[in-house]
């Protein structure tokens, strides 16, 4: 395992935590925490936020065998990077006028946590902006991992 490796696991964990602190599980916990992570970028697509995403899901799937997890992306799909027990949500485009269509597939996993990613190079559209907002509204628990300082996010408009 390279040095990199290493710490992508270590970076992982410490997310995994934080998402967890909330009170809502612990490693231990009987009920099955529902958590949809939502990323414009996923393996095989050459993406560090990817990559991240990835490895966050993995490890979550494996050290918290409770949790529920579904991933939410653009991204293309391939059988090498599937996590089996973890659910990869239909294709999504990031669109505007996709925005209702997206709440609707969330709605459907019925998450108790999303987990947003920003930025990624995979997000090419306006919903990716504003379906943190519109989910809070109806009452979804959000979380955000900025991978980027938001002044230089070009990816979602905010400069």
């Amino acid at each position: 395992m390279t040095l990199v490796q290493k710490a992508k696991i270590r970076l992982s964990n410490a997310v995994a935590k934080n998402i967890l602190l909330a009170g809502l599980c612990s490693k231990n916990c009987s009920r099955r925490l529902k958590i949809l992570i939502i990323t414009g970028s996923y393996p095989p697509e050459k993406c560090g936020v990817g990559d991240y995403c990835y490895h966050l899901t993995k490890h979550l799937h494996e050290d918290y065998p409770a949790l529920k997890l579904a991933v939410m992306t653009s991204g293309f799909r391939s059988t090498e990077n599937m996590i089996t027990g973890v659910k990869l949500l239909d294709r999504v485009s990031w669109s505007l006028k996709n925005i209702f269509n997206l709440k609707k597939k969330i709605a459907t996993f019925a998450p108790d946590v999303i987990h947003f990613q920003y930025p990624t190079a995979g997000y090419n559209g306006l919903s990716a902006r504003y379906l943190p907002l519109l989910c809070k509204l109806v009452g979804f628990k959000i979380v955000q991992t900025w991978h980027e300082h938001y002044k230089e996010c070009g990816a979602i408009g905010w400069q």
